[in-house]
């Protein structure tokens, strides 16, 4: 490749695609200046890095090993509460974090909680009554997600508004695509406050105690082998942000692109059967996780790349899901997809813990939203993308509807 692309150019955050469809056919396996890795773009490559013990998801060292004193002092707090996210931390510890709260994210624990969605599904809805038009990231795709979590966590409602303010703030550091003025300060004021939060939460409930995630994750505490104070609340921030962010972009996009494909939209209403397979084809076509990254801990070689140990590698989950050698009309949104191998909540040991929470969640809000708006219509034809490299998600959603009820 004679140019290599500029993945945190505009041009690249308004439509990856086509340099990624670039990347596929032309250099699969490539060095990019100036992320200063390697971007892995096909589906094969990204299923064997995402599950290979050589590539290590533990970044944060190589990462404060590039700032300097200054910004490293500025977001020691930070840096704290990430080190002690399962996400940021390979086998033994992985392990430890991960099993702690692993049980209640089976989808049958995931599955008691249908009741609770839907009313909050419901309640946001009955929002929309007396307007004709709504921005739906801010009227249903943030909030949903958020009294959820708060719901899980035993918080209580009137400070959900601050656990999305929080969220959002902590998202610019760990996904903005290039450097801002003030992301570090926003960030750390974020964990700052949210450790201030979530250790109050706790003891709360070591005086209260009730049968939710915080409650359970108090009783992982117990023991030799339980969680420490500072990885309860670490931890607890983590389904925080991971929860709220993801889930949100996964209902903003699949309305997106179910409302960019009119037949699509007419087959769910048609037929309700097909929306579980809808939302993982909203998962593949457009997912909310863009890219993972691992760090080589050894030399070694990936197809023609020769791979340095310490070297950062790009997993284009985003890519890997538009692979025309997995996936029949890649480039094309069918919610009838009849095999649908996407790549959207990773592989391996770190597959998304939360995943049968965000399936359940989109799958009841696009039902109950097709039978509440019997008419809708995009009123943002071309959205603003977030400029981030790791996620991807809109600035704004507006709609126009009529509801039936």
């Amino acid at each position: 490749m004679e140019t290599a692309p500029n993945l945190t150019h505009p041009d690249f955050i308004s439509d990856p695609h086509n340099v990624y469809r670039r990347l596929r056919a032309e250099e699969p396996l490539h060095w990019n200046p100036s992320l200063k890795g390697w971007v892995i773009t096909r589906h094969a490559d990204a299923s064997l890095v995402l599950k290979d013990p050589r590539f290590s998801a533990a970044k944060l060292d190589p990462f404060l090993s590039h700032i300097g004193p200054d910004t490293r002092g500025k977001i020691e707090r930070l840096t704290a509460v990430l080190a002690d996210w399962m996400v940021f931390n390979d086998p033994p510890r992985h392990e430890k974090l991960r099993k702690a709260i692993a049980k209640y994210f089976l989808p049958q624990e995931i599955a008691r909680l249908h009741p609770m969605i839907m009313q909050r599904v419901e309640e946001l809805l009955d929002g929309f009554r007396g307007r004709d038009r709504v921005d739906f990231i801010e009227a249903f795709a943030f909030p949903l997600p958020a009294r959820v979590i708060s719901d899980l966590f035993g918080v209580p409602r009137e400070r959900v508004e601050d656990l999305r303010k929080w969220s959002e703030n902590l998202k610019d550091f760990v996904a903005l695509a290039r450097a801002t003025p003030d992301k570090y300060d926003r960030a750390s004021a974020a964990a700052n406050d949210m450790v201030t939060f979530f250790r109050e939460t706790l003891h709360d409930h070591r005086r209260n105690p009730r049968d939710d995630l915080t409650g359970r994750l108090l009783e992982a505490g117990i023991g030799p082998e339980g969680l420490s104070e500072d990885e309860m609340v670490s931890t607890l921030i983590l389904l925080l942000f991971a929860g709220h962010e993801t889930t949100a972009s996964l209902l903003a996009n699949g309305l997106y692109w179910l409302l960019r494909n009119p037949a699509s939209i007419e087959a769910l209403r048609r037929n309700r059967s097909l929306i579980p397979g809808a939302v993982e084809e909203m998962l593949r076509y457009e997912g909310p996780a863009q890219t993972v990254t691992r760090i080589a801990t050894e030399d070694l070689r990936l197809g023609d790349a020769d791979i340095r140990r310490g070297q950062r590698v790009f997993v284009a989950l985003n890519s890997a899901a538009r692979d025309s050698t997995v996936f029949a009309d890649p480039d094309l949104f069918k919610v009838d997809r009849p095999v649908n191998r996407h790549v959207a909540f990773g592989l391996g040991i770190h597959f998304c813990l939360g995943a049968p929470l965000a399936r359940l969640e989109a799958r009841i809000a696009f039902d109950r939203l097709l039978s509440r708006l019997p008419e809708i219509r995009l009123e943002t034809p071309q959205p603003e993308w977030h400029d981030e490299l790791v996620t991807r998600s809109m600035r704004q959603l507006v709609i126009s509807y009529v509801m039936a009820d």
